[in-house]
């Protein structure tokens, strides 16, 4: 999604907060997706058991998925006091409700 659409939709309140990492843009502080999900963990995890938010990830699969999977398991047992276990089950109850997805490329 573009900056110009993404703009859009949040302005028509299709989308409630977008969060962006680069760690290949040389005019960007370099960012990996997993360090958003940390710094925003609270935030995330709020929103996600809380309020239903659905949540979607973009790049490549090289380490993207693992990481960012990774991130979100830890911030989930971080914030709500769930074990890892019980981390990765509502993890994968999101993926498998489409509330987590994945755009992955190689």
């Amino acid at each position: 999604v573009s900056t110009q659409s993404t703009g859009e939709h949040v302005t028509k309140e299709k989308l409630n907060t977008w969060y962006r990492a680069f760690s290949r843009d040389e005019d960007s502080q370099w960012r990996y997706v997993q360090d958003v999900v940390r710094d925003k963990g609270e935030e995330l995890v709020n929103g996600i058991v809380d309020k239903g938010a659905a949540v979607y990830v973009c790049g490549d699969a090289k380490g993207l998925r693992a990481g960012v999977w990774e991130a979100f398991v830890e911030m989930v047992g971080k914030w709500t006091g769930r074990s890892r276990e019980e981390s990765e089950v509502f993890m994968k109850e999101m993926r498998t409700s489409k509330r987590y997805c994945e755009d992955i490329w190689s």
